[in-house]
């Protein structure tokens, strides 16, 4: 299995495939998980970066690319609706993330990577039904960002069916 030797995670969105990335255990993951950025062009599917609450799905979606890009509302929907129409997904966007069903939240955040420009969605040790998940989302977008597992090296095994090519992450010196 390949390590990757020389890479730091700001040169990893260059890695223009879909992978699994094993780490040594979760605290390695994590810190990994946490120095990813939108403006890295990777994005984040999971609850640890929640919708927030008392917002609608489409509020949460368009959330960072109003923010971070000073873009007003109507502006940022116009981007998004081809994205919004291949996914079927203007039946949820008035709704409260507390009313979503789990397809729908996973919906919602690929729209979110979508709306900031993310090329790459990140997928911290996902169930293997919210992959598969995501993984028809994806197809139904047609754009095909790439998909990054990232896991321990005991949950590897669990993503083999996937396909995807598996790398580890380099051992870290205390």
């Amino acid at each position: 299995m390949p390590k990757i030797e020389d890479h730091r995670i700001e040169q990893m969105p260059a890695m223009d495939r879909d992978l699994v990335i094993r780490f040594r255990d979760e605290a390695a993951y994590l810190n990994f998980l946490g120095g990813l950025r939108p403006s890295m062009g990777v994005g984040v599917a999971d609850d640890r970066v929640p919708l927030l609450s008392n917002l609608t799905a489409l509020e949460n979606i368009l959330l960072p690319l109003m923010y971070h890009r000073n873009v007003s509302l109507t502006e940022a929907e116009t981007r998004l609706g081809p994205a919004i129409e291949k996914l079927e997904a203007a039946s949820f966007l008035d709704s409260r993330k507390e009313d979503l069903a789990r397809e729908e939240v996973l919906a919602s955040y690929l729209l979110r990577c979508v709306a900031a420009d993310c090329a790459t969605v990140c997928m911290p040790s996902p169930a293997l039904r919210d992959l598969r998940r995501m993984r028809v989302l994806r197809r139904k977008l047609g754009t095909k960002p790439k998909l990054w597992i990232i896991c321990t090296k005991e949950e590897g095994n669990r993503y083999e069916e996937t396909g995807f090519e598996t790398i580890s992450f380099p051992e870290q010196n205390p």
